[in-house]
């Protein structure tokens, strides 16, 4: 996946603690109309990294979708763990989703 990045963004990655037990570590994304907090949990669900960047304000779901996917990297990195090396990821999202296509709909806080 490509991402773009809106410029002048600021970030922030913190590692909590030392990724013991990976092959169980989870990610986890919140989604919202001014951030878009992300973090990696261990098989204890304790955190052991994390990110938050701003949500694009210009850009469409296209740079939202960017904004996730480098949140989500900085988080598994703090956690001293490449993203693909997660169990999984769940995503709370505003609005209404369509679980056949993924689409979210009716997110008001978040940019067209």
């Amino acid at each position: 996946m490509q991402a773009s990045v809106t410029s002048g963004s600021t970030r922030t990655a913190r590692s909590r603690r030392s990724a013991r037990s990976t092959s169980t570590a989870r990610g986890g994304i919140d989604l919202g109309g001014t951030k878009i907090e992300a973090v990696v949990v261990d098989s204890r669900n304790q955190v052991i990294g994390s990110s938050r960047q701003p949500t694009p304000t210009t850009g469409g779901p296209e740079a939202v979708a960017g904004q996730i996917v480098r949140a989500m990297t900085e988080a598994a990195e703090g956690a001293k763990l490449g993203p693909s090396r997660l169990h999984g990821v769940g995503v709370g999202s505003p609005g209404i989703i369509d679980v056949s296509t993924g689409a979210v709909s009716s997110a008001r806080n978040l940019p067209d």
